[in-house]
């Protein structure tokens, strides 16, 4: 009997250890499997914290998108005032350009060749201190424009060779 007690002791005691031994393996693996878990956790944290700032990134680039597109536009329409207004000093100086053509041309209209080279003298040689739209001849051109107005040429014909030699400051020059 006692032999029976003991091996039967011993059966419950190597079923004792046998159970525990699959307790702490399953122990162990309830902790591995935790500790895998907990890093998973991190990881889509780590992942969220990522996506958020792409999405932080995303959103500075929409409103740096927005703020080009906006300056593109104010930029556009600065340039497009600034070109309208060019275009009408342009145009108010080519009026007033051909006014000067036309006002020297009536000028000379039957002149002696003494009047005509006192206006061909008063006309300036450079822009400088001239205004936009006023007209000036460079000096190598003043005998030219003398022998033009002097001569005996149609009308038309002198002003198409006027409007050849003077400057118009502000139309066909650089200067502004």
């Amino acid at each position: 009997m006692p032999r029976e007690r003991i091996s039967k002791d011993i059966g419950l005691l190597i079923g004792g250890v046998g159970t525990l031994l699959i307790g702490l393996a399953a122990i162990c693996t309830i902790f591995q499997v935790s500790g895998t878990l907990n890093e998973i956790f991190q990881i889509q944290e780590q992942a969220k914290d990522i996506t958020r700032g792409v999405n932080d990134i995303k959103d500075a680039v929409k409103i740096l998108d927005q703020a080009r597109i906006k300056i593109d536009q104010v930029t556009q329409e600065t340039a497009y005032g600034v070109n309208e207004i060019k275009q009408i000093v342009k145009s108010l100086a080519q009026m007033i350009g051909d006014n000067g053509t036309k006002g020297l041309l009536k000028n000379t209209e039957n002149s002696s060749p003494a009047e005509v080279q006192r206006v061909v003298d008063a006309i300036p040689t450079s822009s400088k201190n001239l205004s936009i739209g006023e007209i000036f001849i460079p000096r190598p051109k003043k005998k030219a424009l003398f022998e033009t107005l002097s001569s005996k040429k149609s009308e038309n014909k002198k002003k198409m060779e006027v409007e050849k030699m003077i400057k118009i400051k502000g139309i066909n020059t650089d200067e502004k």
